[in-house]
């Protein structure tokens, strides 16, 4: 199978390795004002989280109003608010999270019919705050999820294991290093986050995790690569990709590519 891809963002490893340099010695307490953690994690301005907070009201009105905005709020509190930029008391890049876990459900899950996963292996959750909201949007739409696996660079997986400690959530979330993991899970879900690896790391993600689970759901960013001929039979065209794209100004910036057995 080839393995090879087109890659257009060839500096992206190197940021990677600084930011987990950087997590070695983070402070939980204002770890959000890390430039690093701003550019790579926080990456979502007032405006783009005014969108999203619009969109979920406007069309997924039931949702939020079941959603207990305390809860969120106490996910949030953890590093730090900048607070001429809060919607609702929250980060921008709160709504960003919970609009892709209400399309990760409403789109894949339910269509799927999967309202039980026993095991979700995140690739990728920044510092944690997304595995909390996915876990929470699930549990509005009656989606139990037993436990989630995240899986990071090892001074990264180290911050959201403090995180999810801080949280209340290490009984269901745990994070792990590429090399410590070894299970197989349910669903793989991953959005943003591979296409800014190397060829090779994703190959070794899509052999162990991926084509061995039962389902994948991927948001893949085609501003940092092409998509590995291995996910090309899984591509979703269409009103998924619209909505996913919606608000960007390239409507071509992310694709989808999903799987359930």
């Amino acid at each position: 199978m080839e393995k090879e891809y087109t890659i257009h963002h060839n500096v992206i490893d190197e940021v990677h390795s600084k930011f987990d340099i950087e997590c070695r010695n983070i402070n939980m307490y204002n770890f959000k004002k890390n430039p690093l953690m701003r550019s790579i994690v926080q990456n979502c301005s007032k405006d783009s989280g005014s969108k999203q907070y619009k969109f979920i009201y406007n069309n997924y009105n039931e949702i939020f109003n079941k959603i207990d905005f305390n809860i969120i709020k106490k996910f949030d509190s953890i590093g730090g608010y900048d607070y001429d930029d809060l919607i609702i008391g929250l980060n921008p890049k709160v709504f960003s999270y919970i609009r892709e876990a209400i399309i990760f459900c409403k789109f894949y899950l339910e269509p799927n019919n999967i309202n039980k996963i026993n095991n979700l292996l995140i690739i990728g959750c920044g510092y944690g705050l997304e595995a909390c909201i996915i876990y929470n949007i699930c549990n509005v739409l009656d989606i139990k999820i037993n436990n989630i696996d995240c899986i990071d660079m090892p001074s990264v997986a180290k911050l959201q294991n403090s995180y999810f400690e801080a949280v209340g959530m290490s009984n269901i979330c745990k994070s792990y290093s590429p090399d410590e993991y070894n299970k197989i899970p349910d669903v793989v879900y991953s959005n943003c986050c591979l296409a800014e690896l190397s060829c090779d790391i994703n190959y070794d993600y899509y052999s162990r995790f991926c084509s061995k689970s039962k389902g994948f759901y991927i948001v893949w960013g085609l501003w940092a690569a092409n998509i590995p001929k291995y996910y090309e039979d899984f591509i979703v065209k269409g009103n998924h990709h619209d909505l996913i794209n919606d608000g960007l100004e390239n409507k071509n910036t992310n694709a989808i590519i999903f799987k359930y057995k």
